[in-house]
């Protein structure tokens, strides 16, 4: 039920995710390869449980077919339209496809996040919010979480080139394994039982080892989980690199 400037306030900045956030991004690479990019995903993960995430709904084939692709063609989720008073900017109502001035968003859940000082905190405020906000949030960061831990060793070796594939890939803050850690494994995956989710066997292992996080930093050093040995491990260092944040 959330409108498409709800969910763009919320999966933008707030979550550590581009200011375009979802639809605007979408607006901006194109309508028609958001939906070639969901097509192939489709078609080629015939066996993947999460597949059917990949279905193009019908109202944006709709827009397809009327030629609304984003940007490039002046409208799509969004669209500007020339007033007396300068440009407005216009929102599209899924349910009706009709265009309508875009509204300012407030929930709680984002009012904290702007009130909080870190990052962990940040991402607490608006997952674990009791609003509509803060349970979106939390349906689809707990659903991409669960996910990844999935993958590993399927796609990745390690949980370190899962991160730096979405950071790299996507322009996100954190990678899922550093968001996890960011949310609390414990208290997270304690709220995941509850609602009856299935706990993949790399977090399994994770806790039945009694530790709290995917990532320790010991003398300055970075070490992620390794699910082979059960054990931390060292992330390699190139000498060419120098990561600013650290």
């Amino acid at each position: 039920g959330l409108t498409i400037e709800e969910v763009d306030a919320i999966t933008g900045p707030a979550m550590g995710r581009p200011r375009s956030a979802s639809f605007g991004t979408t607006d901006l690479v194109g309508l028609d390869t958001f939906a070639h990019v969901a097509k192939n995903l489709y078609e080629n993960a015939p066996n993947d449980e999460m597949r059917e995430v990949f279905q193009v709904p019908d109202f944006v084939q709709k827009m397809l077919e009327k030629k609304w692709l984003g940007n490039k063609t002046g409208q799509g989720f969004y669209k500007r339209i020339k007033t007396e008073a300068g440009k407005e900017k216009l929102v599209l109502d899924y349910k009706t496809l009709e265009y309508r001035p875009a509204q300012k968003v407030k929930f709680p859940s984002l009012d904290a996040v702007k009130a909080a000082s870190t990052p962990a905190d940040k991402a607490k405020a608006l997952v674990y919010g009791e609003d509509r906000a803060g349970k979106f949030a939390w349906k689809i960061t707990s659903e991409s979480l669960l996910y990844a831990a999935r993958r590993v060793p399927e796609i990745a070796d390690d949980i370190y080139n899962i991160d730096n594939a979405v950071k790299w890939g996507c322009n996100y803050e954190a990678g899922p394994f550093e968001s996890w850690d960011a949310l609390g494994v414990e208290e997270s995956v304690a709220r995941m039982r509850k609602e009856g989710k299935a706990i993949p066997p790399l977090v399994e292992k994770l806790l039945a080892k009694k530790h709290k996080t995917f990532y320790q930093k010991k003398d300055g050093k970075l070490y992620f989980f390794d699910l082979k040995t059960g054990r931390y491990k060292k992330v390699a260092e190139n000498p060419r690199i120098i990561l600013l944040p650290t």
